[in-house]
């Protein structure tokens, strides 16, 4: 999981679709990470299986035509999700990809809003709420807490944790860095979450995008 670099100017969309070598990184890897079928005595795979499946989230500097890029790309629109995989989830975009005005710091005001009519459907939903959720804001992140345990939230472009209300807020790196408009560092994460959504392990990468002398790392999220 992981913020991929902005996609706001045309630019940055035709780095983002094409794959072009653009400060450091590509919007591409995910078309061969595959399941395995087979395995050699040294546990590498000798037959993969399908690719595996990814979701995603539209947050404020969003592709202009959403719907033909997860169509060629075959990404899963994660928006309102109840499940991904079979494991229960929740997710929200950010309120900034449709009409509202969000300059001068409407956003903040219009993802908060968006985050407290979502969390009052999902009460009322007549479902259990979910361990997890992710949401394209940083804004609509504090939301939830007290309400669901882990929040997965993007937007702000550097990797932490903040505990509050007893709910653990993960704030997703960038694993484009930021692109033209740079972050500290580039990160993802890999979470393992049980059948009931809640998570099992937490897993942070680290590294530059623009300096490959930098090793990169690998910390428990919970830890770092």
């Amino acid at each position: 999981a992981g913020d991929t670099v902005d996609n706001a100017t045309p630019l940055e969309q035709q780095l983002a679709e094409e794959g072009i070598t653009g400060y450091g990184v590509h919007f591409e890897g995910y078309q061969q990470i595959s399941s395995c079928e087979a395995y050699d005595v040294d546990l590498a795979c000798t037959k993969p299986g399908k690719r595996l499946p990814f979701g995603i989230l539209q947050g404020n500097h969003h592709l202009e035509n959403f719907d033909d890029f997860i169509r060629k790309t075959g990404l899963i629109d994660l928006d309102h999700a109840t499940a991904f995989l079979g494991v229960p989830i929740a997710a929200l975009n950010d309120a900034c990809i449709g009409t509202i005005d969000c300059t001068d710091g409407k956003g903040k005001v219009a993802n908060r809003e968006q985050a407290e009519q979502y969390l009052e459907d999902l009460k009322n939903s007549g479902q259990e709420l979910p361990q997890s959720i992710i949401v394209a804001s940083q804004d609509a992140a504090e939301v939830f807490a007290g309400t669901i345990p882990y929040i997965f939230a993007g937007g702000k472009h550097k990797f932490s944790v903040d505990e509050v209300d007893g709910s653990n807020i993960i704030y997703l790196g960038s694993i484009g860095q930021g692109g033209i408009r740079n972050a500290p560092e580039a990160s993802a994460l890999v979470v393992k979450m049980g059948k009931q959504g809640d998570v099992l392990s937490c897993q942070v990468a680290r590294w530059q995008a623009f300096d490959d002398k930098i090793t990169p790392s690998v910390e428990d999220c919970f830890k770092s």
